[in-house]
């Protein structure tokens, strides 16, 4: 196997490192197999999506404790209910988020590729939403190189970024809706 030639590309989220390889190609794996692509295609956007879950989650659960310990008025933050009903929204935010990607993990082959699409969309942007107010709710601090919240909220954004835009996504599921509808394929019989 020759070596090949890689340069380092420059990225906002720090948090991972992007490369392109010179004269590589994905085309050698999927040979003309658009089976094999659209299964590529699958994982990619199951990985994203459980990463942008993760780090949903992950945030959530420092802003939540940050909330505990941070007073105002001789206070928690926490205790004050609009604040609280901001991290309610959030945490069913990535709940509903969740339960689409299990959906998409479950699904069998015919409607693999809708449900990830869908996924990779939907939990994509709870992330971004849940890092962005994760900066909010952490105040100053938030906004500061001090504080990880800004690297949650960079990696939100390239996760959205990757692998299509969520626009373009949902119009290949609706798409996807259409042709599986008119085939008689239920979308939403979960593989046993």
């Amino acid at each position: 196997m020759d070596a090949k030639e890689t340069r380092a590309l420059d990225s906002w989220d720090r948090s991972r490192a992007l490369f392109e390889i010179a004269g590589a190609s994905l085309a050698p794996l999927v040979a003309g197999d658009d089976r094999q692509a659209a299964h590529l295609e699958w994982i990619f956007l199951l990985l994203l999506a459980a990463d942008s879950l993760g780090g949903s989650e992950a945030i959530l659960a420092q802003t939540i404790n940050y909330m505990k310990i941070r007073e105002q008025f001789g206070q928690p933050i926490g205790s004050f209910q609009a604040l609280k009903h901001r991290a309610a929204n959030l945490s069913a935010d990535i709940v509903t988020s969740a339960r689409i990607a299990e959906q998409a993990i479950d699904s069998h082959d015919a409607v693999a590729g809708f449900w990830s699409r869908l996924a990779k969309a939907a939990v994509s942007e709870t992330f971004v939403r849940t890092a962005g107010e994760a900066v909010q709710l952490h105040g100053g601090i938030g906004y500061t190189w001090e504080h990880g919240c800004h690297l949650y909220l960079k990696r939100a954004r390239l996760n959205e970024a990757l692998c299509r835009s969520n626009s373009a996504l949902r119009d290949a599921a609706a798409s996807d809706l259409i042709g599986l509808l008119a085939t008689g394929v239920d979308v939403m019989e979960i593989a046993a």
